[in-house]
């Protein structure tokens, strides 16, 4: 049996066909399938659109977002940071300290704000942990959005197109 793939299992949760991702992406309905049983790389700028698409219905139905897809060399990396991190602390060659914004010792985890030096890490309680990726999504978000735009103004131009096109093959 198949296991769905990340993205899969995120599409499938938000009721989404392939069909309708396709739709409200403009990518091709078979190349998310190839996506999807990891058959096929999609470009950056298939992936973002992607991502803004799932990110719009997961916040529409939950109120909530997550943070964009990794790719899979950017996941890779992450495992390995986490790796070395929890190698470290049980070696002790990392000590957990308290929350280095309030000063908490209940809660705290390792953050990074990137993967080059993944021993270099702040303690943060939940709170303060939460908030650092708020703060780090709200500037995907931002991304996301000018690269929405485009997208849509690229489909509606399609659609204009395809539109015009099919009238007068009709005519």
């Amino acid at each position: 049996m198949d296991h769905p793939t990340p993205m899969q299992a995120r599409r499938r949760s938000l009721y989404l066909s392939l069909r309708q991702l396709a739709e409200y992406t403009g990518i091709n309905r078979g190349a998310l399938s190839l996506w999807e049983r990891g058959r096929y790389i999609p470009t950056a700028d298939e992936q973002a659109r992607i991502t803004a698409v799932l990110q719009d219905f997961e916040i529409a139905q939950t109120g909530r977002g997550s943070a964009p897809f990794l790719t899979p060399e950017e996941r890779a990396e992450r495992a390995t940071a986490r790796r070395l991190v929890t190698l470290a602390i049980r070696k002790g060659a990392l000590v957990r300290g308290p929350c280095e914004t309030c000063g908490s010792p209940k809660g705290v985890a390792h953050h990074r704000d990137g993967y080059a030096d993944p021993l270099r890490v702040v303690w943060l309680c939940g709170m303060h942990h939460g908030g650092e990726h708020a703060a780090m999504n709200n500037g995907r978000r931002e991304q996301a959005n000018v690269e929405r735009t485009k997208m849509v103004q690229g489909t509606l131009a399609r659609v204009r197109s395809g539109v015009h096109a099919k009238a007068a093959a009709d005519a």
